[in-house]
């Protein structure tokens, strides 16, 4: 089995870090700092424990999310020879999602998984440590999942078609009645109208897993906003991005690959104008990351993203002013 390229970008993990880096960067200063007589040197030493236990605490809620984002998130497999869907599932399962082979057996025992696939292929994988979710996507490969599926539907039935064939001019030839091969003839028709019935039933099938499979391809480029005025969105109690969970923000979403553009409407936000328009979190440049462009009037504006691959998956917050 070879090993799992990931297809994944989390500004969180970015977020994480600089927070990390500029949190011990402040305490290895304060350290070399030369001693000052304080009045009161405890209070001074208590309320900086206050503020590291805080940063500490900070610091974990962010790690908690990102492990949590993370495990939403799908991870792609690029098929190559050789390779089968249950062989993929459990490497992820047991390599990935750190469970027993048992348990990986467990939760693939009732999980759909594609019978063949093609080089080129790429699966994702994800799950919640109870369910295992896979869907395919094209990749590089030259046929959709939907056909390459549709053909061997429709080979397997061919098949049968065949071997029934097979039996029955033995049949006809053995007994030599032509009644009889009359008979087998108008049972062989039926039969193929019922399996042309079937092939129509697969291919509905086929092109709804096709369609599962785009709309899971279009959340995996799309960024993922929640907006409203500075005053609105501290009564709701978010401040800052680990205050928004998935939930808020998962009816708010663009595919990048289609508009980058955000529209806003100060009539949706209930202010009398747009003045200014903020993202978080502030490590997104403005008009290096993003443009802002405020309608004359301040009635309308637009948030074009410019750098997509910064806004890929990614949960931002758009501050009216």
């Amino acid at each position: 089995m070879k090993g799992v390229r990931i297809i994944m970008r989390n500004p969180l993990v970015l977020c994480l870090s600089i927070v990390l880096i500029l949190f011990l960067t402040s305490c290895a200063k304060k350290e070399e700092a030369p001693e000052k007589a304080a009045p009161d040197l405890q209070a001074q030493v208590d309320e900086l424990q206050k503020e590291l236990n805080a940063k500490n605490e900070q610091i974990q809620q962010l790690q908690t999310r990102n492990t949590e984002l993370q495990k939403r998130t799908p991870i792609f497999w690029s098929v190559e020879k050789g390779d089968k869907h249950w062989d993929i599932a459990m490497n992820f399962l047991t390599e990935k999602a750190g469970m027993s082979e048992d348990e990986a057996k467990q939760i693939l025992k009732d999980s759909y998984l594609f019978d063949q696939l093609v080089v080129g292929f790429q699966v994702g994988n994800y799950s919640d440590g109870e369910k295992y979710g896979g869907f395919i996507v094209q990749g590089d490969a030259k046929i959709s999942p939907a056909k390459w599926k549709r053909i061997m539907a429709i080979n397997a039935e061919a098949k049968r078609v065949v071997l029934r064939n097979e039996r029955t001019l033995a049949e006809v030839d053995t007994l030599r009645v032509k009644a009889e091969y009359k008979d087998k003839m108008r049972e062989m028709d039926k039969e193929y109208r019922v399996l042309q019935a079937k092939a129509e039933v697969l291919e509905k099938k086929a092109n709804s897993y096709y369609t599962q499979a785009k709309e899971f391809e279009s959340w995996l480029h799309s960024v993922y906003y929640l907006a409203g005025s500075r005053d609105s969105l501290k009564a709701r109690g978010k401040t800052d991005l680990g205050a928004i969970g998935f939930k808020d923000v998962m009816e708010n979403r663009i595919d990048l690959r289609e508009n980058p553009v955000i529209e806003l409407s100060a009539e949706d936000f209930n202010v009398p104008e747009i003045k200014k328009v903020s993202i978080i979190p502030k490590t997104l440049q403005v008009n290096v990351d993003y443009r802002v462009e405020i309608a004359a009037g301040g009635q309308s504006a637009k948030v074009n993203l410019l750098k997509k691959d910064k806004f890929q998956i990614a949960r931002i917050m758009i501050v009216i002013n």
